[in-house]
């Protein structure tokens, strides 16, 4: 309970002076809400989106041709098998590709890939 008073008093704060929260620390605080929320994978869902909205100017350029295509069809949800029969290279070649991807984005897994190459779809597609 001294958390969420903590908390409480934290936002208040921010009102009253009328101060924003920076990124970071906006992403700390959502990490604490996570802690004491009854339902855990909705705010992990909105850290998700404050990921996605952050950084959704993803570093594309930085990824080979073959990364791009790779990239965007994981957005469009192929698998790795049907990327790889599509591109006529090995279902293997492709998780390489989805590593170096994922180490390239600064991303921490195959889930947050998955995420950013959808959001990256929609933005082309609603831009």
């Amino acid at each position: 309970m001294k958390l969420l008073q903590n908390l409480l008093a934290i936002f208040q704060h921010a009102r009253i002076n009328k101060r924003r929260l920076n990124y970071e620390d906006t992403l700390a605080l959502l990490k604490s809400v996570k802690e004491i929320s009854a339902d855990k994978l909705l705010v992990e869902k909105v850290i998700d989106l404050l990921f996605i909205s952050k950084n959704k100017g993803f570093k594309i350029k930085n990824l080979s041709r073959r990364q791009t295509q790779i990239f965007v069809h994981i957005g469009l949800g192929f698998s790795s098998r049907e990327i790889g029969y599509l591109l006529q290279i090995s279902e293997e070649t492709v998780s390489t590709h989805r590593k170096q991807i994922i180490k390239k984005l600064e991303l921490s897994g195959a889930g947050k890939l998955q995420l950013a190459a959808a959001q990256y779809i929609q933005n082309k597609l609603y831009s």
